[in-house]
């Protein structure tokens, strides 16, 4: 049994898989834990004295409210009048003060004097001196714990939802541009002679240099978020299609020119199902760029989303919530993923059918029995959500699926009214039956 784990392109049985896959994933966060894990540490709640704050009261002649801002030549008398040496214990010294103003906000203020229970056990972790800094790799459990500063203090669910919609729009967008101009290029001498070599040469520009191009044609807002990831789809998608209409093979052609296919019968019966099973496997892949750059689009051009709670959070240095937003991506990249699979099924079945006989047939584990019954249950669960969102959006007082989409909700009904009309185009497909003589 070890052997065979270890034998070059060995097959593993499905319940091998799992094993191997939780024990991997326990051992990372087993080495995550060990590099985070501080020795003990105290920290003294109270930030500043009463002579302190009296003494930075006298530095500009004025008793501060709780709103009032720190002045620079204060800040400067905290910086110079308390200790900046590394402690263990004990007041905080100068630059734990200046990071703590940091994180509270823009606006320094000396009020609240005490610290909260979050602050404390920061402060603690970084004092117990990890073997990985906690502005570097925050602890396990400070990024579990942020999701509830993230839920209560920035709104995740809608931020959460917005950047959803920001991916589906530019994959959408991307989809319906690239596929006829992919198939133009690819199918007609005149088009690929003409525009090929612009195209692949597009591959080469480097995306976040062109963002000031979109900003000044669109200006700031949504539609700058989802035309900026359409493009970055777009520019890696169309040589792909290109590519796989290249890669038809010889034979199926020459098979629909005996049995006189024109040239539409030959596009509709052999290029597109044979270009689009090979493009959705390219496609699950470029779910990875769409989210590479969702980033940079959402924090030039849109107010909403998890890109724009990334940098805020790594503006305040609560890299636990830096962690736990990269964490939620990663998510939903893997369902992504999963759903683009159930798709490439759903739409390409005879991908996964034996070749011949001799054919070694996969055997499906538990668990992924488990997930396509729950795929299929989810469809229709989904359907009716839909319906009653559907309707709320033109008869409620509160519109629930624009209000967490915005002004992507066009790409929630696009996706939806496809479905439905998909799932209605197959209920109502009428059944092949055979010939009598």
């Amino acid at each position: 049994m070890i052997s065979s784990l270890f034998k070059l392109r060995g097959d593993l049985k499905p319940s091998h898989r799992i094993m191997l896959e939780i024990g991997g994933m326990l051992f990372l966060l087993l080495l995550w834990y060990i590099f985070t894990k501080p020795s003990s540490a105290e920290v003294d709640p109270v930030i500043f004295s009463a002579e302190e704050i009296a003494q930075i009261e006298a530095v500009e002649n004025k008793k501060l409210a709780p709103t009032d801002t720190l002045s620079s030549k204060q800040l400067d008398w905290i910086y110079n009048n308390r200790s900046n040496e590394k402690v263990s214990a004990g007041p905080l010294a100068a630059d734990e003060v200046l990071d703590l103003f940091q994180r509270r906000g823009e606006k320094p203020t000396l009020y609240p004097i005490e610290l909260s229970k979050d602050e404390m056990a920061l402060i603690k972790h970084q004092r117990g001196n990890p073997i990985v800094s906690a502005a570097i790799l925050p602890s396990p459990g400070s990024v579990l714990s942020s999701f509830k500063d993230l839920y209560y203090d920035n709104d995740l669910i809608v931020n959460t939802c917005y950047s959803i919609g920001y991916n589906l729009s530019g994959y959408v967008v991307a989809l319906l541009l690239a596929l006829p101009l992919g198939f133009l290029i690819g199918l007609f001498p005149f088009f690929r002679g003409s525009f090929q070599r612009p195209i692949d040469a597009f591959r080469y520009v480097p995306l976040p240099a062109v963002i000031g191009i979109f900003i000044g044609a669109l200006g700031l807002g949504t539609s700058l978020v989802v035309y900026f990831l359409a493009f970055g789809i777009l520019i890696y998608l169309l040589p792909v299609i290109v590519q796989r209409i290249d890669e038809v093979k010889e034979v199926y052609l020459k098979t629909v020119y005996t049995l006189g296919a024109t040239d539409w019968q030959t596009i509709k019966t052999v290029y597109i199902p044979s270009v689009m099973s090979r493009l959705s496997d390219d496609i699950r892949v470029l779910t990875a760029i769409s989210w590479t750059y969702i980033v940079i689009a959402e924090i030039l051009g849109g107010s909403k989303g998890i890109g724009v709670q990334t940098w805020l959070a790594q503006r305040l240095g609560r890299m636990d919530k830096v962690y736990a937003l990269l964490l939620i991506i990663v998510i939903i990249g893997i369902l992504q993923d999963k759903i683009f699979a159930y798709l490439d099924k759903e739409f390409f079945p005879f991908k996964y059918q034996n070749k011949n006989k001799y054919q070694k047939v996969e055997e499906k584990s538990t668990f992924d029995v488990i997930l396509d019954y729950a795929m299929k249950s989810l469809v229709w669960v989904l359907l009716a959500v839909y319906l009653l969102l559907f309707f709320n959006e033109f008869f409620g007082n509160v519109k629930i699926l624009t209000h967490f989409f915005g002004e992507t909700v066009w790409v929630i009904h696009f996706i939806m009214v496809s479905v439905i009309f998909y799932k209605g185009y197959k209920f109502f497909k009428p059944k092949l039956k055979p010939s009598i003589g």
